[in-house]
């Protein structure tokens, strides 16, 4: 998914591939992925489940339609599900027995439509089971988004005025969609700025404070006001060895508050 493409029509299907490192160097940084069932809607080629299970997630991917370069499934893999998430009508049992989370890049459509459609069948997934996890963590949605999709006065249900909305961890990198030249042979380069939006269950009477200590954290206590984070351009830190390096920069999803 992206929000403009310079020199390029739109493709078939919104099959924008996302490529390994939003996750490596993004998502796993602040979320713990290991051992969670997640369920990735509109997987397209798979390139979002790969680096899913890289981490360590078992992923069911869903899709409309199986795309041509989907990666055949092993035995010990969730299948490939051909479902239609926003469909007026789409019962739980769809879904993998009770999915951990949801992860995914949602096609955007015209205006941001169909990728406001998602966020919103997302939270109505959260809201119908507000359940813990087996280390008492909250269940949770991540969405990669362009990181100002949250500006947007008509969005504020899903924002501001959401109560599962956790925070933002946003990418230092921007992320290239075209890997192909381009016929007009000027150089592809990114366009846009994305994010990982994260929203979270919430019990009845005030804000779940459940994000579970860890290292990686799965998801670490946060307060009630949604935070925003930083995923670095490089996972590799250079420190010349003539300089101390400097102190770790507080963690502000372990930082905790009383809550109602």
């Amino acid at each position: 998914m992206a929000t403009r493409v310079s020199g390029r029509k739109r493709r078939k299907n919104d099959l924008y591939e996302t490529p390994a490192w939003v996750v490596a160097d993004g998502l796993a940084l602040h979320v713990n992925l290991a051992g969670l069932k997640i369920k990735e809607p509109g997987c397209g080629n798979g390139k979002l489940m790969a680096a899913l299970e890289s981490a360590g997630a078992s992923v069911q991917p869903s899709d409309t339609v199986r795309h041509s370069k989907f990666p055949r499934r092993t035995v010990d893999q969730w299948p490939w599900l051909k479902l239609d998430f926003v469909a007026p009508k789409v019962p739980p049992e769809t879904f993998m027995a009770q999915p951990d989370a949801l992860v995914f890049n949602p096609p955007y459509g015209p205006q941001g439509r169909l990728a406001e459609r998602f966020i919103e069948r997302g939270l109505e997934y959260l809201r119908a089971d507000p359940r813990l996890l087996a280390d008492g963590s909250p269940r949770f949605m991540a969405v990669l988004l362009p990181s100002d999709f949250d500006a947007a006065s008509t969005r504020a249900h899903m924002f501001e005025q959401c109560p599962e909305f956790a925070g933002e961890i946003k990418l230092r990198r921007r992320i290239l969609w075209f890997d192909k030249p381009r016929k007009d042979g000027k150089k592809n380069r990114p366009s846009s700025n994305h994010s990982w939006f994260i929203w979270k269950v919430v019990r009845p009477g005030g804000f779940l404070d459940a994000f579970a200590p860890g290292a990686p954290p799965r998801l670490q206590p946060s307060r009630q006001i949604p935070v925003k984070l930083y995923a670095p351009r490089s996972t590799v830190k250079v420190v010349p060895a003539a300089v101390p390096a400097p102190p770790p920069e507080p963690d502000l999803f372990s930082i905790t508050e009383s809550c109602p």
